[in-house]
């Protein structure tokens, strides 16, 4: 059985969010991609506190396409340092996750 993942990635605009997101339906490495608009991250960045309005992206997969997924985020984005972090989905909603498997083939 294959191992559920969401990715997160923050981006600094829509633009850049839904480039990624198209690009990994366009792949089959992601079954869906959402874009929550309008988050306020605060993070230390070279020694200062910074804050920045962003983008974040959800990305389900499975734990095979991560790599792919961190190429595609990485080949769009324009942070020096994206967040591309990934959680184990541990359970759902067995057809939602049939659904992930037969949009990924």
């Amino acid at each position: 059985m294959d191992s559920y993942i969401i990715v997160f990635c923050t981006t600094p605009s829509y633009e850049i969010s839904h480039k990624i997101a198209a690009e990994c339906i366009h792949k089959k490495i992601a079954a869906c991609c959402n874009i929550i608009p309008g988050i306020k991250s605060i993070y230390r960045w070279e020694g200062n506190v910074e804050e920045s309005e962003e983008q974040l992206l959800m990305i389900k997969s499975t734990e095979i396409n991560f790599k792919s997924i961190e190429n595609t985020i990485n080949s769009f984005h324009t942070y020096d340092v994206p967040e591309i972090i990934s959680i184990k989905i541990g359970s759902g909603n067995e057809s939602y996750l049939k659904w992930i498997n037969e949009s990924l083939r």
